[in-house]
């Protein structure tokens, strides 16, 4: 990826994690002390329990309202938690729906650390059709779960073991059955009055009928309130609380920046996949929204406007039914009289008719004068409606008389909204509703369901886009390299695929092959042109002949001259166009420096060798050597910088053959010898060898190491040779210069046949300078010299190739 792509990535991925706070922490409501929330405190420490989402959100918070502690439970709901022992105990709420659509209730109870940490939890246990839970207390050793019956006729304690508490596997515990616990404690509900509440206390069961005053267990704790009322939160607090809305925005972070990479790269000139890609991953983000949009907009037609619109006729309706009722004060004798009466059962037909228990939550009548609940269809009267919901400026907002507007409550964990009437003669009474906008009790699940879902099926379908692309890609991609190898080096080595995607791609790579062929043929002929130019009219043939002119030269001309010969060794194994490369930077060179006086006189091997001859007043051959070197590296010919050897001595060179077709000759004293020696100095990487002759003959200032001696001829001539270290890339000279003392000076111990000491010594330089081929050969050679010692008087130390 390049630099500015990455840069735009990384200012793109800021942006989104600066925004992210902005917007989810908005979604982030600290919680409001009401009827619905659960609260305990254990020294210093207060502890609240709250639902969100249909799930849960348990706080831990200091008087000063920082928070210590917060744990989210978003697949549970609970009912109420309990201080005991230094445990947190609480009851934990699991709705389902049975076969028949109607919703079961299982329960469990959870043991905490004081930092909210799960210790242990019981198996699932049920409690009687048709009862709910409302209160947890725990007592020598058993939770007691107190629950109302949903027509409020009744209230039951039940006692839970919790002294074996033990966690269950995820198997166990979904192929156990719910059990009933023992019922310990069982209170009915006065005649003509119903159970609004119920708790477990000083070993005896409480309960608070619809025409008692939220007091005693059920009254609020003003510590808690005014704790609760100044909690805050800390970052890292927040996005705990953000929930989902961290997923959503990774993922949707995810999906922007993958559009990004995919929109920059079609703008910089990519390949046609980026279009194909970039256009099917906007499409579909673009199919996904409309899909999420249609659906977010029927729920929110069905839970918001259609409600709304069927409260404001239903709430007049029931007021209107109240006519004629008078209320005085919230006192026994309301709730004795028949006034309360017809108004409580006007409400409960209210709640309890289908359409209306869909759309409301609750509804209540409380005073115009006092904001006291004077009736509800939850039976918790007597208390202030902006503590029974938690919202301190309620009653100002709902007051008054005639139709109100719509405003929201803060009911714990829904998206909810109060509506008003007030009652049309005037009797006192405004009655309010509480309008849910969820569709129903799995709503909030289902819409998170179905936002996990779209952005799984996204992550997915993406992923078998950008499969596809690339295996659609993967062949142009290989055919793009290919094509790029033929125009550097006329051929690939990427063969064909055997099933390219598409014919059009197909017939791009037979007409690579065909270009390639002809490649082939245009280097082959180039080849045998330069081949045939120097076997049969060699540079300057005239002029070391000592002929006028090249039509003077004859089949048999030879002269005998005294001369310099330089051998320059190419790869071998390298390509006839490589090999055409390198002779053509040798013709530029010498067209470049016309001051040098070397022609060439011969090649040998298919140009893998070529011969330049140096007349006897020539006296700058190493000057050549090195310059030429010099030349091949800094013209980018570094990958096929040949080896140069440079030895001084007695020539003949000729022409021979016949009218038809002749070549020309150059013979020496050991030239065999000399010849493969050549070849072999560029195996062991010497850039520049000579021989002492050569060294002797020349002024120059160049850098020396003398690497052994050479014996050749019939005579046994002993010739030495040294390496020119100017002509050494800069690092490789130098290291050999930085060794060179003790390199000649291991060469003499091993002329003096102690080879154990020079293979010491050997390997030492090698440790230092790995690349020294010389070196290593010498270390090899003083190895085999030690296992097999040379004969008396034979000359083991002479340099050879074999």
């Amino acid at each position: 990826m390049k630099r500015s792509s990455v840069i735009i990535c990384l200012i793109f991925i800021l942006i989104s994690v600066c925004l992210f706070p902005v917007v989810a922490f908005r979604e982030v409501v600290k919680p409001s002390y009401n009827a619905f929330g659960k609260g305990a405190t254990s020294g210093e420490d207060f502890y609240y329990l709250d639902t969100a989402d249909g799930g849960t959100r348990l706080y831990v918070f200091d008087a000063k309202g920082k928070v210590r502690a917060v744990s989210t439970d978003r697949d549970h709901s609970a009912v109420d938690l309990f201080i005991s022992d230094g445990k947190l105990y609480v009851l934990s709420l699991d709705s389902a729906r049975n076969d028949e659509g109607g919703i079961c209730r299982s329960y469990r109870i959870l043991s905490y650390t004081q930092d909210l940490k799960l210790l242990e939890q019981t198996a699932a246990f049920e409690l009687h059709a048709g009862e709910k839970a409302v209160d947890l207390n725990v007592a020598s050793g058993k939770g007691i779960v107190s629950a109302v019956s949903t027509d409020g006729s009744l209230a039951e304690s039940y006692a839970v073991t919790i002294s074996d508490l033990v966690t269950l596997a995820k198997e166990q515990d979904e192929q156990a059955d719910a059990v009933t616990p023992d019922s310990i404690y069982l209170e009915e509900a006065p005649e003509g009055r119903f159970i609004a509440d119920a708790a477990f206390g000083q070993g005896t069961l409480h309960i608070r009928t619809d025409a008692d005053a939220p007091e005693g267990l059920f009254a609020g704790d003003p510590y808690l309130k005014n704790a609760l009322s100044r909690i805050h939160f800390s970052f890292g607090d927040r996005l705990k609380l953000s929930g989902n809305l961290l997923m959503y925005w990774i993922v949707g972070t995810l999906i922007l920046l993958g559009i990004l990479i995919l929109g920059q790269s079609l703008f910089s000139g990519q390949t046609r996949m980026v279009y194909v890609g970039l256009i099917l991953e906007v499409l579909m983000v673009f199919m996904i929204f409309l899909f999420y949009s249609g659906f977010s907009g029927l729920k929110t037609h069905y839970v918001k406007e259609a409600r709304e619109d069927y409260a404001v006729n239903t709430l007049k309706t029931l007021a209107k039914e109240a006519e004629g009722m008078v209320f005085t004060q919230a006192d026994d004798t309301w709730y004795e009289s028949d006034t309360y009466g017809r108004l409580q059962r006007s409400i409960n037909r209210f709640v309890s008719r289908e359409s209306a228990s869909e759309t409301f939550y609750d509804a209540f009548a409380i005073s115009t004068e006092t904001g006291t609940v004077i009736c509800s269809a939850d039976g918790r009267n007597n208390g202030l409606a902006q503590d029974h919901y938690g919202n301190s400026s309620l009653w100002s907002e709902i007051g008054g008389s005639g139709i109100t507007d719509f405003y929201d409550v803060s009911v714990p964990g829904k998206d909810f909204s109060a509506f008003a009437v007030t009652s049309p003669e005037g009797n006192a009474i405004t009655f309010v509703g509480i309008i849910r906008y969820d569709a129903g009790e799995f709503d909030r699940s289902e819409k998170s369901k179905v936002i996990r879902d779209l952005a799984i099926l996204f992550v997915i379908a993406s992923g078998l886009i950008l499969f596809v692309l690339w295996l659609v890609a993967a062949d142009i991609k290989r055919f793009d390299k290919a094509i790029s190898e033929v125009a550097v080096n006329g051929r690939s080595a990427y063969l064909k695929p055997q099933n390219p995607v598409g014919s059009d791609l197909l017939n791009m790579w037979n007409s690579l092959r065909e270009i390639e062929k002809k490649i082939d043929k245009i280097n082959y002929s180039s080849y045998k042109r330069y081949e045939a130019y120097f076997r049969f009219a060699p540079r300057n043939i005239e002029k070391i002949l000592g002929k006028d002119s090249i039509l003077d030269v004859e089949n048999g001309d030879n002269v005998s001259l005294l001369g310099t010969l330089g051998i320059i060794s190419n790869a071998p194994e390298e390509g006839a166009d490589t090999r055409i490369s390198e002779l053509s930077g040798l013709l530029s060179f010498l067209k470049d420096h016309p001051d040098k006086e070397g022609v060439i006189v011969s090649d040998r091997d298919g140009l893998a060798t070529v011969d330049m001859l140096f007349t006897d007043d020539a006296v700058n051959t190493q000057d050549f050597a090195v310059d030429y070197l010099r030349y091949c590296r800094e013209s980018g010919k570094s990958g096929t910088v040949p080896s140069l050897f440079l030895y001084h001595g007695n020539f003949r060179y000729g022409v021979t053959g016949n009218e038809d077709q002749s070549r020309v000759f150059l013979l020496s004293s050991g030239s065999a010898e000399l010849l493969k020696l050549a070849g072999w100095f560029r195996k062991q990487k010497l850039s520049i060898v000579v021989t002492e002759d050569v060294k002797m003959r020349e002024t120059n200032a160049f850098d020396y190491r003398y690497i052994g001696y050479v014996n050749v001829g019939d005579n046994g001539r002993d010739i030495k040779l040294y390496e020119i270290l100017d002509g050494c890339p800069k690092k490789v000279r130098e290291l050999r210069l930085l060794y060179r003392n003790k390199f000649e000076e291991a060469i003499r111990v091993f002329y003096a046949s102690d080879y154990y000491i020079a293979r010491n010594a050997f390997s030492e330089i090698l440790k230092n300078d790995p690349g020294d081929e010389i070196v290593r050969w010498y270390l090899f050679e003083s190895e085999r010299l030690l296992d097999s010692p040379p004969t008396i008087g034979s000359r083991a130390g002479a340099i050879h190739a074999d």
